[in-house]
């Protein structure tokens, strides 16, 4: 073999052996993808809170420290508890020593529960109540939502007892608890309206919190048998919102009368309806309302003028 030849063969040798150690480059085995990562187990639901009567007075103590029941779990734990916790939230509503806002949670609680044994501790606790605040209402109202006619009675003869005397502003945080007897509120005025001395306004007001489409015929007769024109206007807005349109003569004499409560009264009940005042009469109101408010004294008894003559277009 000469030089030459020998070179080649060299060469060629080489080649060779750059081609297979590429190609054992190429066939290297490939990593094994990663397993994957377990999901985690979630941690097991918390354990349905139990009801006892230590737990019932741990709750309440936690929700006295809430300003609102909004978002109060211990507020929503003894509502799910139901009657069974209602003893210890009473404690908490009678406490007098207890903030204001703790009381009317507590109060806000018994109306959920609706305990129907707590109605007469309810009405006791709110007689305690001296200041104007709402306190006094939610009391009320805690106490009729248990129902019961021993609850209706004795919040009707509180009712009777306040409308009569001066100084008694019960009136409207018991028509808070009363609410909760329509038909029985209903036929209580119509059995003592005209007959029942003073009390035709009180009559009227349970009226304008409890009747329905149903007690149309005996609005109209409670509207005959009053003389009393601000428990007349009171009737007459009800039966008007109940589809009957035939009252706005009421309106028009009591925004006649020489007594300026007794217009302004007038008006404030006027200005619920007076959209469905019919064209005829439309001119006539909106020259009463103008009349009477430029005769008003002004403040509080004046905004019936003004949201009455609105709805008329004024």
């Amino acid at each position: 073999m000469n030089r030459l030849a020998s070179v080649a063969l060299v060469v060629v040798a080489l080649a060779g052996c750059g081609k297979k150690n590429e190609s054992s480059g190429n066939n290297k085995p490939t990593a094994a993808a990663p397993a994957p990562t377990p999901t985690p187990t979630p941690p097991p639901a918390p354990a349905a809170p139990v009801f006892s009567p230590d737990a019932a007075k741990a709750l309440v103590t936690e929700m006295a420290a809430c300003s609102t029941d909004f978002g109060c779990k211990a507020y929503d734990t003894l509502v799910g508890f139901g009657a069974q916790a209602a003893p210890a939230v009473l404690v908490l509503a009678g406490d007098a020593t207890a903030t204001e806002d703790a009381r009317r949670i507590a109060a806000s609680a018994l109306t959920k529960i609706k305990a129907p044994d707590q109605g007469a501790k309810l009405i006791e606790i709110a007689n305690a109540v001296t200041d104007a605040s709402g306190l006094q209402g939610d009391l009320y109202e805690a106490a009729g939502a248990g129902g019961g006619k021993p609850v209706f009675d004795a919040l009707i003869a509180e009712y009777i007892k306040a409308d009569a005397s001066t100084d008694d502003d019960r009136e409207i945080p018991l028509r808070s608890g009363l609410k909760a007897f329509p038909a029985d509120s209903v036929a209580w005025a119509a059995a003592n309206i005209g007959k029942l001395k003073g009390a035709d306004v009180g009559c009227a007001d349970l009226i304008t919190d409890s009747a329905q489409a149903a007690d149309l015929p005996a609005i109209q007769a409670m509207l005959g048998a009053t003389k009393d024109p601000m428990a007349k206007h009171r009737l007459a807005a009800k039966a008007i919102a109940l589809g009957d349109p035939a009252h706005f003569d009421v309106f028009i004499a009591g925004l006649k009368s020489k007594d300026e409560y007794d217009r302004s009264d007038a008006a404030n009940f006027l200005e619920d309806i007076a959209d469905q005042a019919p064209a005829e009469l439309k001119a006539e109101l909106i020259d009463l309302l103008q009349k009477g408010k430029a005769a008003d004294r002004g403040g509080m008894t004046a905004m019936g003028y003004d949201k009455a003559l609105k709805k008329l277009g004024q």
